[in-house]
């Protein structure tokens, strides 16, 4: 998870998905750097456990099939909720009642948990979703490799 704000906006959050903790030090060090780079401040970067999905984070806008761009996706409103082991996004609708509740939250933990109203272009998807996306992704890159195999079959 990242946490990062520029300006006087609402911070923006970032889930991804690695295999190990390793894995997402390296990627949250790399993604730091060339966010503080750019002008944004980094308030948390956390490589926690999480029990939800979320859409995949996309750098930029992407082409549709005449070559106009996609409208980007309306930013989606969480309160996120985060410890030394975890982080939770809870989906909410009122920026204001959101800013309230975060400071809270935050005071009630009695500092054991860390509390931001943020927003993210990722959108939060239930388990059943996850999967059907997740078996799409290794059925597409199953057929990449056989189609990269068979071009280098051809070559030789």
């Amino acid at each position: 998870m990242l946490l990062t704000i520029k300006g006087n906006s609402l911070p923006n959050v970032n889930f991804v998905e690695f295999a190990d903790v390793p894995s997402c030090e390296r990627r949250a060090e790399q993604l730091s750097t060339v966010l503080t780079n750019a002008g944004y401040r980094v308030l948390e970067r956390a490589c926690v456990m999480g029990i939800q999905h979320f859409t995949p984070h996309r750098h930029k806008r992407t082409r549709g099939d005449k070559g106009k761009a996609k409208t980007p996706k309306a930013k989606n409103l969480y309160l996120v909720a985060l410890t030394d082991e975890r982080v939770l996004a809870m989906p909410r609708h009122d920026g204001e009642a959101c800013l309230r509740e975060a400071v809270e939250r935050g005071r009630k933990s009695g500092g054991r948990m860390r509390t931001y109203c943020a927003v993210s272009d990722q959108a939060l998807i239930d388990d059943r979703e996850f999967e059907i996306r997740k078996r799409r992704e290794m059925r597409r890159r199953y057929y990449e490799e056989q189609r990269k195999k068979k071009a280098g079959a051809a070559q030789r």
